[in-house]
């Protein structure tokens, strides 16, 4: 599975199904790529929440979800093999239906970030001015402009980069994560928000690295999945070492210079897994005999003492470290009025000035 971030709108009304004893939430998005490409990506929500996603997913809606996805081989009339991509959702945004994107209701924009972020539009418009007809017709492109540019930027408003929420973000994941890559600082993007829409997507990115395995797991905690454990626990000489485990790595482990434990270490720790106390082939994997110690992957150091490098547990659980969209919110609600008030002021007079 990988992880997947997709924005659009629904094709039907959510339905209910059942999968042995489990309930679920199906749904399909539809994401426009452009004006004559559209794919229709299925979507599945599992547990508790099915019932929220019946009552509130209906056909039409913008909505947007994030979670593992998959792709399922499946056979045409014609008996053509395809694929199709299959999305297991861990996180959705409540839905904004397409009524409530008119020019004649714009109260509120959305920024889905796995949450939404809700933005008032009334109490931002500006006071004082007279409000006209030009006011009405620019106010959905002028709104679109002020999300652009509140979350990444604007050519057209000096200095927006860098107070938009993605650059708020790649600078605190310095601050809340341990000595993140670069990669991982700028590990978010975001969609380009539309007048028809008035919603950008901040997720993820998931090219030309998939960001999310690393970033999510930060921002929402939860289950470590197995990386490189099962070369250990299912290595020939393992022992007594169940094949689910999870391995916590110890301060015995070489780290690089970002706090992560590099492919070229556990392959050389793997090199020497052996049965002897030799040089080179002088790790254990499994549970030592003697004492309470818990099974594991050890060094044999010299006189045959036992240091552990990785822990065997049945399960291990990330903290969420990383308030991201606390983050993003605080920087979008510092911008958005200012901008929108600004983008407004500018489009009603460049419009009166081409029909002067």
């Amino acid at each position: 599975m990988f992880n997947v971030s997709v924005a659009g709108r629904l094709t039907k009304d959510a339905e209910y199904k059942k999968a042995g004893a489990y309930d679920m939430a199906a749904f399909t998005i539809a994401v426009s790529h452009g004006r004559d490409k559209t794919s229709f990506i299925d979507c599945q929500v599992w547990g508790k929440r099915f019932e929220t996603v019946l009552d509130a997913y209906k056909k039409g809606c913008l909505v947007a979800v994030s979670g593992d996805g998959e792709y399922t081989s499946y056979e045409t009339e014609s008996g053509e093999k395809r694929k199709q991509l299959r999305v297991n959702v861990n996180n959705f945004v409540f839905p904004e239906k397409r009524e409530q994107t008119t020019a004649a209701t714009l109260d509120t924009a959305t920024i889905p970030f796995w949450m939404g972020i809700r933005l008032s539009i009334k109490s931002e418009l500006p006071q004082a001015a007279k409000w006209t007809n030009q006011h009405t017709k620019q106010l959905p492109f002028s709104i679109a402009q002020a999300i652009n540019a509140s979350v990444q930027g604007s050519k057209f408003i000096a200095g927006s980069k860098q107070k938009s929420a993605l650059n708020r973000l790649a600078g605190s994941s310095r601050r809340y994560l341990d000595r993140p890559k670069k990669q991982t600082q700028k590990g978010f993007r975001a969609t380009v928000a539309r007048k028809a829409t008035l919603t950008s997507v901040i997720m993820t990115k998931d090219r030309p690295y998939n960001m999310g395995r690393y970033i999510d797991q930060n921002i929402f905690g939860g289950d470590r999945k197995q990386k490189y454990d099962a070369l250990f626990v299912k290595h020939s000489t393992a022992t007594n070492i169940p094949g689910n485990s999870v391995l916590v790595p110890t301060q015995a482990v070489k780290r690089d210079k970002y706090g992560n434990i590099t492919k070229s270490t556990i392959n050389k720790i793997i090199t020497a897994v052996g049965t002897k106390n030799v040089k080179g082939n002088n790790i254990f994997i499994g549970k030592p005999t003697g004492g309470n110690r818990p099974a594991g992957v050890y060094r044999r150091d010299r006189g045959n003492k036992l240091k552990a490098l990785f822990i065997a547990q049945p399960n291990a659980t990330y903290p969420a470290i990383f308030p991201a969209k606390k983050e993003a919110e605080d920087a979008i609600q510092k911008t958005f009025g200012m901008y929108l008030r600004r983008q407004l002021q500018v489009n009603v007079a460049n419009n009166l000035k081409r029909k002067a």
